[in-house]
């Protein structure tokens, strides 16, 4: 009698331990939604951190958007994006026109962060764009 009580009792939870199986090897929840919030925090908490940097702020509005090569010397903010992210491309703008400054090819997802510099010169106003992409 007492077999027959054992079995009847592991059945139902042979059938609990296998369903509960099937489902967490089958549920995938998806990890890229967090990623994708810690990732775009990264990038803007980046940002906010080297915007107020006179020498970034000089290397910026100095950069001669109408020449296609690099006039400016971009080996620190290089150096520092490198040692933050790995794969980053920078792009500055203006009103008409946009240069790359870095470049990366996405492995995953490419997150965006955008800010914009102005200067005034006496009475003129230049504003630049600066686009932070970050490739994962």
């Amino acid at each position: 009698m007492k077999k027959s009580q054992i079995t009847v009792a592991e059945i139902p939870l042979l059938i609990l331990l296998i369903s509960s199986s099937i489902i967490y090897f089958t549920y995938e929840p998806n990890i890229n939604l967090i990623q994708n919030k810690d990732y775009s925090v990264t990038i803007n908490s980046f940002l906010n951190a080297i915007y107020s940097s006179d020498e970034f702020r000089n290397i910026i509005m100095k950069e001669n958007l109408s020449s296609v090569t690099i006039t400016e010397n971009w080996t620190n903010m290089s150096k520092l994006l490198n040692e933050t992210f790995g794969k980053y491309e920078l792009i500055i703008s203006n009103n008409t026109v946009s240069k790359k400054i870095f470049s990366c090819n996405t492995t995953y997802n490419k997150f965006f962060s955008e800010k914009i510099i102005s200067i005034q010169n006496n009475s003129d106003f230049e504003f630049r764009k600066i686009k932070l992409g970050v490739c994962y």
